[in-house]
């Protein structure tokens, strides 16, 4: 437009300086510059307009525009009149009708001149096609400016061939239709760019608003929980949309022959009341797998089987599925309108991103429901697993403290399942867990809670009791037992199946730091111990003793670790004259909080913790140091010295080949050690056991079985055993006056004595019972009569006082 604008300044004062020439020459100096503007302006004026127009061209024809409008320059530059006349050139005077004088050339016609009016008409033709073009595309405005253009164009050159033959006396127009173009162009540029401009900026306002949507929702769009995310954002929607009426529905599965439900429902930005509706009044064009359906008049004439869109003559309707990850349709976002709506490319973007993340929420809300039925619940039967049970007893706890009440709860374990599982199969003993299951289901209500904690352990929670007192613990537990008790049917039999129980009664049985599920685990433990009840009932001494089992373990684990605290005694053996023939090594302890603590309660503590191994090669290593600190100071016991090992030592792998390097890092000789080990301990595994005494005997130990008699003796075993030593219980020495007893151990005696093997008598502590038990046979003994045990500085001064 500006070179257009140029061009005809440019030509109008080169024409007003041409009709005001005084003289030829001058006038044809000025109609050389005039006719060269006219003649450049061809092809600028085409590219202009096609331009302006937005029509697509070839570029070679604008290159031959320009290359003829060079040839015609070049002749009206170098022709003596340029290419309008070819001689007989004069300056003629006249007055126009506005009374001004004017100067004009007349002469003769060039030959040139017809030849370029032809050329021009290209130019006519181009405006002919470009108007029809944007007649077609309905752009009228444009049409018709190029149509006033291309009459005033003819127009300009019809005056402008009259004017040359003398006929007509003016000035040149030339510069009209360029002007009229012009003019007419920037009135409509202008226009088009006020409203490309309104245009512009209510996109820009209409963008910052979605932007904002999309900001709150990307945001989670603020809530403190599921229910207000989704108000938020539907409301956040139905500000965009300026629906009158807006939800989110869900559909059952098989919804075609189901219900829908609505999730969340605005009117007129106001939270309504939730609704359903049968899926079947819905018609099938409403809804879509794909794609966003668009009603955009009549919906409550087109479809009358819907009540909503008929109550308020609904005009609009767009419907917006949710897809769930299996690519199922779940539900949809329904915006109505009472007003008939148009196609609107932002809202759909927006509707679609809404769809979706409101989908994607449903997917995560969906999720985390099935990992919480995952986490608090037992996949098999159904049951709150044991999690869940711990949430419920912290809010009974709660709730008990604040309104003065109790709870009950009890923790059953089903008797011998294991044999079940192992004649039954584990198919049918699964089958028998979901049916007790589904008994104890039926004993659940709004008080009483039934959870699965374990393989074949259940718990019962009572909550809320007012007054807990032993009846109503009995009647609750009788009732229990009678739903265990019940046969349940399995490969036409029928399995009977029985419980013990553990209950406790919170907060008043468990008033210590242990929370109510540990004590009645404490009360169940009992309660398979004891032999008469089925069910105990949480006390404070079983906590008593299992916090001191516990400290004992911590000390007990300390003392080992730190080699301290820990020490051995020795008790003597001797003959009938009391020579010391040997000795046994005993371990003791005492701990500075616990002070003396018994063999038979920190060993059995370690062998329970698993850590009577570290616990016997500690003893080993100890009388090894101390016979070589006897050594050093001369003293040797004669014989060996019995170490006792525990069944579970033996039953180790590394025992034998651990014992052989402790005695020989220590540098003592296997023939001053002696195993003692219990008949117990050898019968857990009698091949194991043979191939490991044997193994012992080898590296050059003796054997010893102590309280042979008192278990499941065996001769069929007792043959095979590489025994060295027998000892005969303290429980026969002690009764030898009784005839029965006296007889088993005579008959221990010689049964020693027919093996090959020395026999002691331990637990000795009167004379009478050296000479029965020496009159019996037996000439080796141990016990309180000759010597206690004793730590090792006195056990040397004891055997040396008994040289002297």
């Amino acid at each position: 437009m500006l070179v257009g604008c140029l061009v005809t300044i440019a030509y109008q004062y080169v024409t007003w300086q041409y009709h005001s020439s005084g003289d030829v020459s001058t006038s044809l100096d000025w109609l050389k510059i005039q006719t060269s503007i006219v003649i450049l302006s061809v092809p600028l004026m085409a590219v202009v307009i096609l331009q302006w127009s937005r029509q697509a061209y070839p570029l070679w024809f604008v290159a031959i525009l320009i290359a003829v409008s060079l040839v015609f320059f070049a002749i009206n530059l170098y022709s003596e009149y340029t290419v309008r006349y070819s001689g007989n050139v004069e300056l003629i005077h006249y007055t126009m009708f506005s009374g001004e004088s004017a100067t004009r050339l007349l002469g003769d016609r060039s030959f040139y001149m017809p030849v370029f009016f032809a050329y021009a008409s290209i130019l006519f033709v181009v405006l002919i096609i470009i108007a029809s073009r944007l007649f077609k595309q309905n752009q009228f405005a444009k049409a018709a400016i190029l149509i006033v253009t291309l009459l005033a164009t003819i127009g300009a050159s019809v005056e402008a061939v009259l004017m040359d033959a003398g006929l007509f006396n003016f000035v040149y127009l030339g510069g009209l239709p360029i002007t009229i173009l012009n003019f007419l162009a920037c009135i409509t540029v202008a226009i088009s760019l006020e409203l490309k401009t309104k245009s512009l900026s209510d996109e820009i306002d209409k963008r910052q608003k979605l932007e904002a949507v999309f900001s709150r929702l990307a945001k989670g769009v603020s809530g403190e929980n599921n229910d207000e995310f989704y108000i938020n954002a539907l409301r956040e929607l139905q500000k965009l949309s300026k629906a009158d009426i807006a939800y989110i529905c869900l559909y059952e599965k098989e919804y075609l022959e189901k219900l829908i439900h609505t999730k969340v429902v605005l009117v007129d930005g106001v939270l309504a009341k939730n609704f359903s509706y049968p899926a079947k009044t819905t018609p099938v064009e409403l809804i879509s797998l794909n794609d966003i359906v668009l009603i955009k008049s009549n919906a409550y004439v087109d479809f009358p089987s819907v009540p909503l869109f008929s109550n308020i003559k609904a005009q609009g309707v767009i419907n917006s599925p949710m897809i769930n990850e299996n690519g199922e349709l779940e539900g949809s976002i329904v915006l109505i309108f009472k007003q008939v709506i148009e196609d609107d490319e932002m809202l759909i973007k927006a509707l679609t991103i809404f769809t979706s993340r409101i989908a994607s929420e449903l997917n995560r809300e969906r999720l985390n429901t099935q990992l919480h039925q995952m986490a608090y619940y037992d996949y098999q039967t159904g049951l709150p697993n044991l999690s869940c049970l711990h949430d419920h007893i912290e809010k009974a706890e709660k709730y008990n403290i604040d309104n003065n009440t109790e709870s009950i709860l009890f923790l059953l374990d089903l008797k011998g399942f294991t044999n079940v599982n192992r004649h039954y199969g584990f198919e049918n003993a699964e089958t028998a867990i979901y049916e007790l299951a589904l008994r104890l289901r039926c004993y659940t209500d709004n008080e009483i809670i039934t959870a699965r904690v374990g393989g074949n352990k259940f718990a019962v929670l009572i909550d809320s009791v007012q007054s807990v007192s032993n009846s109503l613990i009995a009647l609750h537990w009788e009732a229990i037992e009678s739903l265990v008790r019940i046969p349940v049917p399995i490969n036409n039999k029928k399995l009977s199946l029985s419980c013990n129980g553990g209950a406790v009664v919170f907060p008043l049985q468990s008033e210590t730091a242990l929370d109510p599920m540990r004590c009645a685990e404490m009360a169940l433990a009992q309660s398979k111990q004891s032999l008469r009840n089925n069910l105990s009932l949480f006390n404070i001494s079983i906590l008593k003793e299992t916090d001191r089992h516990i400290f004992v373990q911590k000390q007990l684990d300390y003392a080992i670790e730190h080699k301290t605290e820990l020490f051995a005694v020795f008790q003597p053996k001797v003959d009938i004259n009391g020579n010391l023939i040997g000795a046994e090594a005993l371990a003791r302890w005492t701990n500075k909080e616990l002070g003396n603590v018994s063999p038979d309660e920190f060993i059995k503590c370690a062998e329970k913790s698993g850590s009577i191994g570290l616990l016997g090669n500690y003893m080993i290593s100890l009388v090894c140091e101390q016979i070589n600190e006897w050594k050093k100071q001369g003293f040797a016991v004669p014989g060996r010295i019995a170490i006792n090992v525990s069944p579970l030592q033996l039953a180790d792998a590394k025992f034998v080949p651990e014992i052989i390097n402790l005695v020989n890092t220590f540098n003592v000789s296997s023939s001053q050690i002696e195993i003692e080990l219990t008949e117990s301990g050898l019968l857990t595994n009698i091949e194991e056991s043979i191939d490991k005494l044997i193994q012992l005997k080898a590296a050059g130990f003796t054997i010893a079985l102590d309280d042979f008699g008192t278990g499941y003796s065996s001769l069929s075993y007792l043959k095979d055993l590489p025994l060295d030593v027998l000892k005969v219980d303290r429980a026969f020495v002690n009764e030898l006056d009784q005839k029965n007893t006296s007889e088993l151990a005579r008959s221990i005696i010689s049964i020693g004595h027919h093996m090959s093997m020395c026999v002691v008598a331990e637990g000795v502590e009167h004379k009478q019972q050296v000479e029965t038990l020496h009159e019996m046979g037996c000439n080796i003994f141990q016990g309180y009569y000759f010597g206690r045990p004793m730590p090792a500085d006195e056990f040397k001064q004891w055997a040396e006082n008994k040289k002297t």
